[in-house]
This record gives C-alpha cells, structure tokens and sequence, in this order.
C-alpha cells in the first residue's frame, strides 16, 4: 500500500523523536502540505514539479498526490549528503522506502546546481526549494529555480531561522513588484519577465552584496546556521567575508536514476 504525507516524520520529528516514532502532524505542518498540494492544482495537466531537498520524503508525498489527479510528475533533487545523513543515516533508503508505489515520484541524486546545469536549456512547471540552506545555497536554488520555472517558485523555511530567505523573498518583492505570499513556513513568489531577466545573470551577486549589509542584523546563536559555513563575532553579530556554503560531499558525480519523465528543451 502506497504511503500518504501522513505517515512519514518530518526533520524535526528524526531530530527529536517522538515515543514510538510516529510522526507529529501538527496543523502547522499539514497545513504546509495542503497549500503545497493548492499550488499544484494550479499546474497544466502532465506537469514536472521538481523538489530540491527531499530528506525521506514527506513533502515529496504531498506533491505527488496532488499531481496524480493532472497525471503531473515530481522529481525530487538531493545528493543525500554527509550533513544530513549524520542525524539520519539511513535517509535514501528511507526516502525510497517511504516513497515506495509511488511511479509518479522520480529521484535524482544529484546536487541541485550540478543538476540545472545538466539541463541548461529545461524548464518545469514547478520547483520547491527546501535544500542547502546556506546563504549561497538558498540564492543559487533561487536563482535557478526562477530561470528554470515555467509557472511556479516556491520553498521552504520562511521563519526567524533563516533570516536571509525572509529578507530576500520580501526584498525582490518590493524591487520587482511581484507578489509573494506564506503560509506557515512554506512562501511562494510570483515571477514576472523582468525578474527572469535579472535572475539569469545577476541575481547571485547582487542578491550576496544584499545579504552582507543585512547580515549585522543576524543572529546565528540559536539555528542551523553553523553548518552554514558563516562564523559568529559575537552573540549579536556574524562576519560576512565569506559567506560559506553547506558541504555537498555526496554530490561530486550527478547520478540521475533512470525512467525519469521527458524533459524538453525550451
């Protein structure tokens, strides 16, 4: 039998886990799903979402189930890297696992942007960034999340813990005019001619100036953010010389699985 969202634990839930290991579905979390599974409806018949970051697969899941009913496909990206593996070792194992039944659901382990640049010219319906969540991480997904995307732009981790997707979802917003909108920690942008544009050539750069005159306001103390690559000063402040980058040291080679659905050059 084939698993829903439902059933499979969430990072939090591997983090810290709860007695008997079942997952906590909170109303903040389902919610999440449920507005993921709204943006599909969205999609023409036979879109490609694609996920950067599936962890086990719980998101992957919603997705999936939501682009059965327009015979859609969801191609998750991960490379399944040392980093996460050390609180969940066994993760691309569970991920297929949980995953299991589903032929609408394709993996490629791969590091996203070795991904993108295997596809240079492809463009999918939808993409969901919840990967490297380090600053260069999150504004190279963005950047090729907007490149590549025929319709949709979206992801994960809207909250006081990733302070920079805050600042700059809400910053190419009022720059491009463009509507953006959260539920829970899960955002979305909209993604007008000019912001494409930009994106393709500028956006990394400009977006890194950005978030190092922003950076002073961070406070990494309390968050993921040392796996980040960005050393604090001090407990108030970060120095933004070098803004590091998630090690993706599973992710030297891009293996993509086979069966994965056409994709087709623009």
């Amino acid at each position: 039998m084939k698993k829903n969202f439902l059933q499979v634990p969430s990072v939090l839930d591997i983090v810290k886990p709860t007695k008997g290991g079942k997952p906590t579905n909170t109303k903040f979390k389902v919610r999440e799903m449920l507005y993921l599974q709204q943006l599909v409806y969205q999609l023409p018949q036979k879109a490609i979402i694609v996920e950067i970051g599936s962890f086990i697969g719980k998101s992957a899941l919603a997705l999936a189930e939501a682009a059965e009913k327009i015979d859609g496909s969801v191609l998750c990206v991960d490379p399944f890297a040392k980093h996460t593996q050390s609180f969940c070792p066994d993760q691309l194992e569970r991920f297929k696992e949980n995953t299991a039944g589903w032929d609408n659901i394709y993996l490629a382990k791969s590091d996203s942007t070795k991904f993108f640049d295997y596809n240079p010219g492809v463009k999918f319906d939808m993409i969901f960034i919840d990967g490297d969540h380090s600053i260069n991480g999150f504004i190279t997904d963005l950047r090729n999340a907007i490149v590549h995307s025929k319709k949709i732009v979206c992801g994960h981790d809207f909250c006081a813990y990733s302070p920079w997707i805050v600042d700059v979802i809400q910053h190419l917003s009022v720059k491009f005019g463009v509507n953006y909108e959260v539920v829970s920690w899960t955002w979305k942008l909209d993604i007008s001619k000019k912001l494409r544009k930009f994106a393709d050539s500028e956006l990394v750069p400009y977006l890194i100036a950005f978030i190092k005159k922003r950076g002073v306001f961070y406070n990494f103390e309390n968050s993921w953010y040392k796996e980040s690559g960005i050393e604090s000063d001090n407990k108030d402040s970060v120095s933004m010389t070098d803004i590091g980058v998630m090690p993706m040291d599973d992710a030297d080679s891009v293996d993509l699985e086979s069966e994965l659905p056409d994709l087709e050059s623009e």
